[in-house]
């Protein structure tokens, strides 16, 4: 027999199961299976887009505290671990699926976490430890000046003055005026010349 003849002497395969083997689809992987990313998108896109943005939202602080900065830093934190989570119970493709979209989510934030202890925190810190300090410093002097006003009947500036180093008296100043405007001590006039404070009863 010639070579042709082998050739063509070969079982040739069915038509009809070639035709069925084409009609079954190819097996889609988790990695790999955009249908099976289209149908996950579809189903739980719109719950894990909300949590991305409770995320994004949650590093923005209108507060100038930075403790507040920091708690801002691990509530994002702790919303990447619920993003995670809600991921990984969305089924088999769920843990794929934020491999592929999510997981650069945290470590984004742990770096700009980081960069902001290390340069930004101290000098934040200082800051706002020096301007409550002041803060306190001005409520005192409140409470020193109305304390001594409601103790007397009437009370010239000088007397108040005298209650404070020489260097305050613009801050004292400032808490008279802050008291008058709280509603809680007056001044009398004669036209334009001040008599005295007194504190309201």
């Amino acid at each position: 027999m010639g070579l042709f003849s082998k050739l063509f002497s070969q079982k040739q395969p069915d038509s009809r199961q070639t035709q069925e083997q084409r009609a079954i689809p190819p097996k889609m992987t988790h990695w790999a299976g955009l249908n099976e990313e289209d149908a996950f998108e579809d189903q739980y896109g719109a719950k894990i887009d909300r949590l991305q943005e409770k995320i994004d939202d949650a590093t923005w602080v209108e507060s100038d505290n930075p403790a507040d900065q920091i708690k801002a830093y691990e509530k994002a934190l702790e919303l990447c671990d619920q993003l995670e989570d809600f991921c990984a119970e969305c089924g088999p493709y769920g843990s794929t699926y934020f491999l592929n979209h999510c997981a650069g989510i945290k470590p984004r934030i742990e770096a700009a976490y980081r960069t902001y202890m290390e340069r930004d925190y101290p000098q934040q810190k200082a800051e706002w430890d020096k301007e409550q300090a002041k803060k306190k410093a001005f409520a005192a002097k409140k409470r020193k000046i109305l304390k001594f006003a409601s103790e007397h009947d009437g009370v010239m500036r000088k007397e108040i003055y005298a209650l404070f180093a020489e260097e305050e008296q613009a801050e004292v100043l400032k808490a008279l005026n802050a008291l008058i405007q709280d509603g809680k001590m007056t001044k009398q006039m004669d036209g334009k010349r001040l008599l005295f404070y007194g504190a309201k009863k």
